[in-house]
């Protein structure tokens, strides 16, 4: 008995370390908490930045969602979305055996995507374009990286306000 106390107490212990870090607000639910960086040579090199998507409610219709991107406390980047600033929303398909989550906005000449890869494929992608260039490719590529909730919107019609339905039409590979 003491020994199955002792493996469920240190389960939970490992599970507590494990969370992903969050600049979501104690009011604000999180759909997706990850930490970034690059790929260089099959590793994983940390750029120590988080990126956020959080969200006024658990569930759907959201009335907002906040994309938060930043070193933890310091957030370089903040998006919200609302009825009056709408962010896009895009499923695909991509194989029969993976899809992508696409969430994304624009904010002055910059285009900002995020894309999580579904199936036999693990990974949320950032992906930054200045004047329909690609200038960034940020990446959280290990399910142990992130905490991912974007299932829980519905990709394919939408359910809340602050979304349209738009493919970003760049090219993400």
């Amino acid at each position: 008995m003491k020994s199955f106390l002792f493996c469920l107490l240190s389960s939970f212990t490992l599970f507590a370390y494990s969370q992903v870090p969050s600049h979501c607000k104690q009011d604000e639910f999180s759909l997706l908490n990850a930490k970034m960086g690059k790929m260089q040579k099959d590793k994983f090199i940390s750029n120590d930045k988080i990126l956020s998507l959080c969200t006024d409610k658990k569930s759907e219709p959201y009335g907002t969602l906040s994309y938060r991107y930043g070193k933890l406390g310091e957030v370089e980047i903040e998006q919200i979305a609302s009825k009056q600033s709408n962010m896009f929303i895009y499923y695909e398909q991509t194989t029969p055996k993976t899809s992508d989550n696409v969430i994304w906005f624009k904010k002055g000449n910059f285009l900002y995507v995020v894309n999580e890869c579904m199936g036999m494929c693990n990974g949320i992608y950032l992906y930054v374009f200045q004047n329909g260039k690609r200038i960034a490719n940020i990446v959280s590529p290990d399910p142990e990286l992130y905490d991912s909730n974007l299932s829980n919107i519905t990709m394919e019609k939408i359910k809340s306000p602050i979304f349209k339905l738009k493919n970003p039409d760049v090219n993400l590979n």
